[in-house]
């Protein structure tokens, strides 16, 4: 991709973790990592600040997402195909558009729209 200073740079947002029983894994980031639960919806999720850990009912079990924020997710598209890299745009939970891919070590890469609050 080029090195352009006008570039939309991703922002990493999180990784989520897709596993058959949270609490082992909510066990070692909350309690023995230190890091605050910000968001928890019993046996299905938990968010410890860049941490996610989901059941599957949202994907496979033993597989990480990594989410990204930039501002325009269907111009990041372009550059990513430009470059050879193979996605999908589709449309995210609010309506705006979201590309997935996979890296080269098969983890599913989420980049979303940044949300201007």
């Amino acid at each position: 991709m080029s090195d352009s200073s006008e570039l939309d740079t991703p922002e990493f947002l999180n990784v989520t973790l897709y596993v058959d029983d949270i609490a082992p894994i909510r066990h070692f980031y909350h309690d023995v990592l230190g890091l605050p639960v910000v968001f928890e919806e019993p046996g299905q999720a938990a968010v410890m600040g860049s941490v996610a850990v989901h059941d599957p009912s949202e994907g496979p079990v033993d597989t990480s997402r990594l989410y990204f924020l930039v501002n325009d997710p269907t111009a990041f598209a372009d550059r990513a195909r430009s470059a050879g890299v193979e996605g999908t745009l589709r449309t995210d939970g609010y309506g705006e558009p979201a590309w997935e891919s996979v890296d080269p070590f098969g983890n599913s890469v989420v980049v979303l729209k940044r949300r201007n609050e």
